[in-house]
């Protein structure tokens, strides 16, 4: 599909978004990894040494100091105070079996996340603070994205006027696609919007939904209606 189609109104959200926020866009390097957002690193090494890491006090002042720069794009954002709570939890070096993230002299900004059984994930090993910033910030926007959709619900559901079930997503995505369009670089919006497409229309073919950059809104671009099977053409593999 072309990007006429996704982005309807504005292919380039550059000249869009260019000056929105004050502060200085995020450019992650690490890319999307398919339909996985968070491109896990195959370093099975790093990520069982870097699981239990505590960082030496240097290292500490290079972790505040990003998590200060998280603070300053977030205020910029307006996050409502009521998700202090979630910030703080996000921005937690080490839970026990759940993840540790820090900064490594050698290795860079680090997140380890514990799977099911004993798993370990490793989402970032990066000495760019852009990729680090990236990581915390989205993670954190993701989760405050989701619980004004959970706290609409009932407004958004009595109002929903598109030709499919409804999706409480829509509302989870759009949100967090315009929080992100303030402060992450245009053209891994680009990807990440596209990252988005991809879940929306998991269940379609043809594929249902488009994305609408001037509105900053999913919108239906087909009459297509969701399937219960994935069986036969693979359509929802449809790159964006």
């Amino acid at each position: 599909m072309s990007d006429k189609l996704y982005y309807i109104n504005n292919p380039n959200l550059k000249s869009t978004y260019a000056n929105i926020c004050t502060s200085e866009k995020i450019k992650p390097t690490q890319r999307f990894n398919g339909d996985n957002k968070y491109a896990e690193i195959e370093n099975e090494k790093s990520a069982s040494q870097l699981s239990y890491y505590k960082m030496t006090e240097e290292e500490e002042k290079v972790w505040k100091e990003l998590c200060e720069k998280v603070h300053l794009y977030l205020a910029e954002l307006q996050i409502p105070g009521e998700y202090e709570a979630v910030i703080s939890e996000r921005l937690k070096t080490n839970i026990y079996y759940t993840k540790n993230c820090g900064y490594h002299k050698e290795h860079g900004y680090y997140y380890v996340e514990f799977g099911d059984r004993g798993s370990l994930h490793l989402l970032l090993l990066s000495g760019d603070i852009n990729d680090a910033l990236w990581c915390l910030l989205e993670r954190i926007i993701d989760e405050i994205s989701m619980r004004e959709s959970q706290k609409n619900k009932r407004i958004n559901e009595s109002g929903w006027k598109c030709n499919t079930k409804f999706d409480y997503r829509k509302y989870w995505f759009e949100y967090e696609i315009k929080a992100l369009s303030k402060i992450v670089d245009s053209e891994f919006l680009k990807d990440y919007i596209n990252n988005r497409l991809h879940s929306m229309n998991w269940w379609f073919n043809p594929l249902h939904w488009g994305f609408d950059c001037k509105r900053m809104e999913f919108v239906e671009v087909s009459d297509s209606v969701e399937r219960d099977t994935l069986e036969g053409d693979d359509g929802y593999n449809t790159k964006l």
